[in-house]
């Protein structure tokens, strides 16, 4: 998860509008981060298919109030 964890805190992905993170072992403690992650609020699209998430990580995910702009997610 500190893969997870640098890439939400990186202050250089501010501009980023596009991530994928398919099939990298992402788990709930990822998921949380990715959520939380102001860094990450110009996201459009978040593709998070194939990882280890539970219903938690998931929630996080869909529910999350720092990532106002997706308009695609993928989480299956």
């Amino acid at each position: 998860e500190a893969g997870t964890k640098a890439i939400a805190e990186s202050k250089n992905l501010v501009s980023l509008r596009r991530l994928v993170l398919a099939l990298n072992a992402i788990g709930d403690e990822g998921a949380v981060h990715l959520a939380n992650s102001h860094q990450l609020s110009g996201l459009h699209f978040l593709n998070v298919a194939g990882n280890k998430l539970s219903p938690r990580g998931e929630d996080a995910l869909q529910k999350s109030t720092a990532l106002v702009n997706i308009q695609i997610l993928e989480i299956v």
